[in-house]
């Protein structure tokens, strides 16, 4: 196969010539490596096959058919699915194991990659749960699943600022089972979990040798990640497999709960006793006083503005749209409003709404300069199209902002409000976030309410949110 893949490159050297850089390099020899030689191969083959960006080469076709069809519909023949097979069959290449009876029981958790470029949110949480682990006196090993660059002094670093993550991580064991070559050592009492739908798969199978269930850590459910193909249908059919389930907020897990999905599906479900729940700790923060609301010049709307494609759940396009209607519908007066947006991942924008208002998308905040700013906000928009509530609206209520957010399933306005009523819920239309802003624009006028409404019962502490009820059904569960 390395040999037609070597062909392939030969017939076609001013392409290859014109991809040769060091990134390219690279990832090919990565992929040589690491990934089946099938698979490589199909996607040189397509890559090779695809134009080069506007159009420097001609495209090479099977034949005229397919030439026509691709001017009209670019990339319409491109056989995705080859690739996306081989890709989905390496997903259950088992991993080599050894069940020792001279091995200390680990409890194993399974991540795609521990990166510290992309070190927020869900990993925070699972880095969290982590260390309640340590916490309680475990071992814990971490299994890097789908990534060849880890860099444990990288993680080490990036975590220095919060002692209690750097000392749990430091203590941790760690070995990289990307390549499924190597042979894993394991007790017949280690525990194994899974930090997601595909590391479920690998988790299922280790813990199947050990006649255990695996435990899943969930945080979203991530079959909307997917389009109704088949890594959705894979995804579903993870939820299937034997598990027990710990479960990122109570609103999630009744959302299982609703839709009788996972531990509480099946003829026989059994989630109330094989599942618990954390409520992910909100960012610590505090209302401004009356005082310094009174004294502002302008207002301020912080938008939750991800337009890259991997937080598409956060319907960027909607609530944009949303925004601009509500500025032409005259919600915003000229000249006493600012708008900022905070989340991507990319460069800064600058993004005219009409009416002399521009909105400012900002590149992604640290925690702490996060937490300080949410204090000079008066109305907040944050979209969630998932059955997780996202924290980013319970955070911008507690702070004294009246923010809006749209419904999904049993997440609806009466659960909303019971939260806080700094909550503005909206449906997750053009029509729904414009109404819901001038709701919140007249809402946030009333300062008093704005300052009461943000006393939220929620907790703020990680030590709360993995607390004792959470850690007992644990450790029933690690056996």
């Amino acid at each position: 196969m390395r040999l037609k893949i070597a062909g392939l490159l030969a017939l076609h050297p001013i392409k290859t010539i014109k991809k040769t850089n060091v990134s390219n390099i690279k990832r090919f020899v990565t992929a040589i490596k690491n990934e089946p030689p099938t698979l490589v191969y199909h996607n040189v083959k397509n890559y090779i096959m695809r134009s080069n960006a506007g159009g420097v080469s001609e495209p090479v076709y099977q034949n005229e058919k397919v030439r026509l069809l691709e001017e009209k519909y670019p990339g319409i023949t491109s056989p995705n699915g080859i690739a996306n097979a081989y890709a989905l069959e390496a997903k259950f290449h088992p991993v080599p194991v050894n069940v020792s009876d001279n091995a200390t029981q680990k409890v194993n958790i399974l991540l795609p990659q521990l990166d510290p470029s992309i070190m927020f949110g869900g990993y925070i949480s699972c880095l969290q749960f982590i260390a309640a682990l340590v916490s309680a006196n475990y071992r814990v090993r971490i299994l890097i699943c789908e990534s060849f660059d880890f860099d444990k002094v990288a993680v080490l670093e990036k975590l220095q600022h919060n002692e209690v993550l750097h000392t749990a991580l430091s203590k941790c064991e760690y070995e990289n089972i990307s390549a499924k070559s190597d042979v894993l050592t394991i007790s017949k009492e280690d525990a194994f979990v899974a930090y997601s739908f595909w590391t479920g798969i690998t988790a299922h199978q280790l813990a199947q040798t050990i006649d255990k269930k695996f435990i899943f850590f969930i945080q979203e459910f991530e079959t909307i990640f997917h389009p109704q193909d088949s890594f959705h249908a894979i995804g579903e059919y993870a939820y299937t497999l034997p598990h027990y389930a710990v479960f990122n907020t109570s609103i999630l897990r009744d959302y299982f709960k609703q839709q009788k999905i996972g531990v509480f599906g099946g003829e026989k479900p059994d989630g109330d006793e094989n599942s618990t729940f954390y409520q992910h700790a909100l960012t610590k923060t505090a209302p401004p006083t009356i005082e310094d609301l009174q004294s502002r010049k302008k207002r301020r709307l912080l938008f939750y503005g991800r337009p890259e494609d991997h937080a598409k759940r956060n319907l960027f396009e909607i609530a944009l749209i949303g925004l601009k209607t509500a500025v032409f519908n005259g919600v915003f007066v000229e000249g006493e409003w600012e708008f900022v947006g905070v989340g991507t991942l990319g460069t800064e924008h600058e993004i005219e709404l009409g009416h002399g208002h521009t909105l400012k998308l900002i590149s992604k905040m640290s925690h702490d300069d996060y937490a300080a700013s949410l204090r000079g906000f008066d109305v907040g928009l944050s979209l969630m199209y998932a059955p997780h509530p996202s924290l980013l609206p319970f955070e911008m209520a507690s702070s004294g902002i009246v923010a809006v957010t749209n419904t999904y399933a049993q997440r609806d306005t009466k659960l909303l409000k019971s939260i806080s009523e700094n909550l503005v819920p909206c449906a997750p239309s053009i029509e729904g976030v414009a109404k819901g802003l001038a709701e919140a624009v007249n809402q946030c006028e009333d300062l008093k309410a704005r300052i009461d409404n943000a006393d939220i019962d929620w907790v703020n502490d990680w030590e709360d949110a993995f607390n004792d009820k959470v850690i007992a059904k644990l450790k029933k569960f690690i056996g």
